[in-house]
């Protein structure tokens, strides 16, 4: 059996992982340095999800966006519940803040996430300075490191979680919506999210929404940080997901959904 602060962290970058793909799939165009852009202006909002697997209750997330043409920041907080609240107790939450340049570019500059179990807790901390990594400290420590950590290389022109979650509900233009990735880095693994129209075989119901949607196929790929075996047997995981066409620049992601061996995963914006 793990030790219980293996537990934690594991617990803790699974919860912030489910934010980050979230965040992702709303997330705006690349830049050269793999930062994203998005058009000028000033957003604030605040948004929950839950989540189902096989129709049963598993969790919530709730994320807080501010903007303006010059600066940024953001707000998770992952809360398990239903079935998932049995075997991973706590909570995950994570913050951000960065600056936006003359072309709405984000460049984020700190970076925070804490898990807080019954027994333990646990906090990583992540400053940045041209979209990668300068320094990374998590306390207390992992007293077994994950071996198969992304290298340095990996880590070059990456958001945060909660940076791809602020960039997330603005795209550069409603024509990229659906043609688009973004690197991902959250202080030990590397992944990219990936969106293209959608697959007319999926069949996935589109939810039922007072705004018109936008219907996109996302793919979740594993670069680095991960056991080879993942690597190699789960490296993509591929899922459906509509966004609100929004009144202005705001475009929210309202559902994803996809297959997993526990059953139909779905996470949904609440109204």
């Amino acid at each position: 059996m793990w030790p219980k602060r293996r537990r934690a962290a594991t617990a803790f970058r699974v919860w912030l992982g489910v934010g980050a793909v979230l965040a992702s799939a709303g997330s705006a165009e690349a830049s050269e340095k793999g930062a994203a852009v998005v058009g000028p202006g000033d957003a604030s909002l605040e948004a929950v999800y839950d989540f189902h697997i096989g129709g049963l209750s598993i969790g919530e997330a709730v994320l807080r966006v501010q903007t303006t043409p010059e600066t940024y920041a953001g707000e998770a907080r992952m809360q398990p519940r239903g079935m998932l609240e049995m075997f991973l107790s706590g909570r995950a939450e994570a913050q951000a803040q960065g600056a936006r340049d003359g072309l709405g570019a984000f460049d984020p500059h700190y970076y925070e996430a804490r898990f807080e179990g019954k027994s333990d807790a646990q906090t990583l901390v992540m400053t940045l300075e041209g979209a990668s990594p300068v320094t990374l400290t998590v306390e207390p420590p992992e007293k077994e490191p994950n071996p198969h950590a992304a290298p340095w290389r990996d880590q070059i022109g990456v958001l945060d979680p909660v940076s791809a979650i602020v960039a997330s509900f603005l795209p550069l233009s409603a024509g990229n919506v659906c043609s688009r990735t973004i690197p991902v880095f959250d202080g030990s693994r590397r992944y990219d999210v990936m969106f293209t129209a959608p697959d007319p075989k999926s069949g996935a119901p589109a939810p039922r929404w007072s705004k018109p949607l936008r219907h996109c196929m996302g793919v979740y790929e594993r670069i680095a940080g991960f056991p080879p075996e993942t690597l190699r047997d789960e490296r993509y995981y591929v899922f459906d997901i509509w966004f609100e066409e929004g009144d202005g620049p705001l475009w929210r992601p309202v559902r994803l959904a996809g297959r997993t061996r526990l059953g139909y995963a779905v996470g949904s914006l609440r109204e």
